[in-house]
């Protein structure tokens, strides 16, 4: 609704057009994402799969740019809507997601092992950390 009568001087527009930034930002990020990774892309730690490691594209950014991209949704709603259960959601997602994170970096490292490890040091698990 304020999108569509966007008043420069209005808080909620503000805040409404930083949300669909970052909505934005998570589309290209995904997009990104699913595009490098190719043959690779799996959902969750399927242990009777070998997939090849990717460190290129956007993988040389961030060893997790779709769970980045994820957590980018979460935090866009939660600003857009401002709702304590959904702030409250929000925080639950994103730490789900580094559980999940957690479990696929303990499978690849033993998949891919040192190649891996090497990849951890050189490139962060988000964005800046």
């Amino acid at each position: 609704k304020s999108l569509l009568f966007y008043c420069p001087n209005c808080a909620k527009c503000s805040n409404d057009l930083q949300s669909l930034l970052l909505l934005i930002i998570n589309l290209v990020i995904s997009l990104f994402s699913l595009l490098h990774m190719r043959d690779s892309w799996r959902v969750g730690v399927i242990d009777e799969q070998q997939t090849e490691l990717i460190t290129s594209g956007i993988y040389s950014i961030t060893r997790n740019p779709y769970f980045v991209s994820y957590n980018i949704m979460f935090v866009a709603y939660a600003l857009l809507l401002q709702s304590f259960i959904l702030m409250v959601l929000t925080i639950v997602g994103i730490s789900l997601v580094h559980w999940m994170v957690r479990k696929e970096e303990r499978y690849l490292q033993e998949i891919h092992g040192s190649r891996y490890m090497k990849y951890c040091s050189e490139v962060s698990r988000y964005l800046l950390f």
